[in-house]
C-alpha cells in the first residue's frame, strides 16, 4: 500500500504534459480545477512540458495572463509588497487622470462650449462643475460668458473640470483600489495597457519575468520535490526494518 501511494505521489508531483482535455498553455486560473503552477510563468503544468535548462526563458507576461488576476496575486507572482503596489498603482493613475491628460480641448474651443455640452463630453455633474465655478448660471452658460462676466478663463475652467473628473471617479469607487481588485478591471476603467501594470512592479524591483528567478524557482521545485521523496523513501525503509526486527525477535 506504501509503494502505491508512493508511486502515485511521483505521478502527481512530475504531471507535466498531460492534461486529460489537450488543452495547451492554459493560462491561470485554468479552465478546470486541476490547475497548479509550480514554475508561476502563469500556465498550468498540466498542459505544457516540464521546464529545461535549455527550454527557460523570460516570461512575457500578456493580458490574458494578467487580467483575471488581482492585485493580491499579481504581487504574489512578482515578490512585491501589495499595499505599496497599490500606493504606486494610484499615484500612476492619478497623474494620468491629471489636467494634462484629462482635458484635451483648446481653450478656444472650449469657449464656445456650454456647461452642459462640457460635461458631457467628460461624463461630469452640470451641477458639480457650477459648484466648482463658484457662480450662479444655468447649464446653458458657455465659458465664453464665464470668462466675460466672472473673469474664469479658459485654463482655470479646465482646471475646475480636471476637479469635478477626479473627484467624481473618487467618490464613485474608481480609485478604491484594494487587494482583490482585478487587474483587468484597472486595465478597462483606465484605458492602460498591461505593460503599465507590469512597469510598476518592476520599478518596485519585481523580478516575475527574470530568467535567472526563473531557473532558480525551477531548482528550489525540483529540490522541494526532492527532500519530499526522500523522506517517503526513508519512511518505507524505515517500516522495513521495523519489520523484520519484529520478526527476529518471534523467530528467535
Amino acid at each position: 500500500m506504501a509503494i502505491f501511494l508512493f508511486f502515485s505521489f511521483l505521478s502527481l508531483s512530475f504531471a507535466w504534459n498531460d492534461c486529460p482535455f489537450g488543452e495547451v498553455n492554459c493560462t491561470y486560473p485554468g479552465k478546470c480545477g486541476r490547475y497548479i503552477d509550480t514554475n508561476h510563468n502563469g500556465i498550468c503544468d498540466h498542459s505544457e512540458p516540464a521546464p529545461t535548462t535549455n527550454n527557460i526563458k523570460p516570461v512575457e507576461i500578456t493580458n490574458i495572463n494578467i487580467s483575471n488576476l488581482s492585485i493580491k496575486e499579481f504581487c504574489l507572482m512578482y515578490n512585491i509588497n501589495v499595499n505599496i503596489f497599490i500606493d504606486k498603482l494610484k499615484e500612476f493613475l492619478e497623474n494620468k487622470l491629471g489636467i494634462e491628460n484629462v482635458i484635451d480641448i483648446k481653450g478656444s474651443e472650449l469657449k464656445k462650449l456650454t456647461i452642459k455640452e462640457v460635461c458631457k463630453i467628460y461624463n461630469i455633474s452640470p451641477t458639480l462643475l457650477i459648484s466648482k465655478l463658484g457662480v450662479n448660471v444655468d447649464e446653458d452658460t458657455t465659458f465664453e460668458e464665464l470668462k466675460d462676466k466672472y473673469g474664469i478663463t479658459p485654463k482655470k475652467a479646465k482646471e475646475i473640470i480636471a476637479e469635478c473628473i477626479n473627484e467624481e471617479r473618487y467618490y464613485n469607487n474608481e480609485l478604491n483600489i484594494t487587494e482583490n481588485t482585478k487587474i483587468g478591471y484597472i486595465i478597462k476603467t483606465y484605458d492602460i495597457n498591461p505593460e503599465d501594470i507590469i512597469n510598476l512592479a518592476k520599478e518596485l524591483g519585481g523580478v516575475y519575468n527574470n530568467t535567472e528567478t526563473l531557473n532558480t524557482n525551477t531548482t528550489n521545485t525540483n529540490k522541494n520535490n526532492e527532500n519530499i521523496i526522500d523522506k517517503i523513501l526513508s519512511l518505507l525503509f524505515t517500516y522495513i526494518d521495523i519489520k523484520s526486527l519484529i520478526l527476529k525477535i518471534i523467530g528467535g
